[in-house]
């Protein structure tokens, strides 16, 4: 047997009873005129900030995005939501371009149906699908998603 190599290891630090404080963290200034000032002179940034007066969205228009993002979190109802950005197709198209089974994109047309994001019209025995809530191509196209 070949002996284990020694490592060797430096003094351990004591503990003491009496511990530093931690440094205080100062607030942060009530107002940043020179950042929206900066902001403002930026033409090239896209991003713009809701000003002081802009009012908090209510309880209803979060829970409302949540549930949009909710949604749309899912790669499979995602990929579906662009590809029907394109136009409406049958259930038939969106199993074959899925390559998914039929049971799956059943499931996930279901869901969004049900939330309204989506709008299904009978033509003759087929079912077709489109979109019917235009935050769907609106967050679509601000994440520069192809098909929106």
């Amino acid at each position: 047997m070949t002996p284990k190599p020694s490592v060797k290891r430096g003094p351990t630090p004591k503990s003491s009873s009496t511990s530093t404080p931690a440094p205080a963290i100062a607030p942060a200034p009530k107002s940043n005129a020179a950042f929206r000032a900066a902001s403002r002179s930026s033409s090239s940034s896209s991003l713009s900030f809701p000003s002081q007066s802009a009012k908090k969205p209510t309880d209803s228009e979060v829970a409302g995005a949540a549930s949009l993002f909710d949604l749309l979190g899912d790669q499979f109802r995602l990929a579906i939501c662009v590809k029907l950005c394109e136009g409406p197709l049958r259930v038939t198209d969106i199993v074959s371009w899925m390559e998914m089974s039929s049971a799956a994109v059943a499931y996930h047309l279901r869901l969004l149906s049900l939330s309204q994001l989506l709008k299904a019209e009978k033509r003759g025995s087929e079912r077709w699908y489109g979109i019917a809530d235009p935050r769907v191509r609106q967050v679509l196209a601000a994440l520069r998603v192809r098909g929106s």
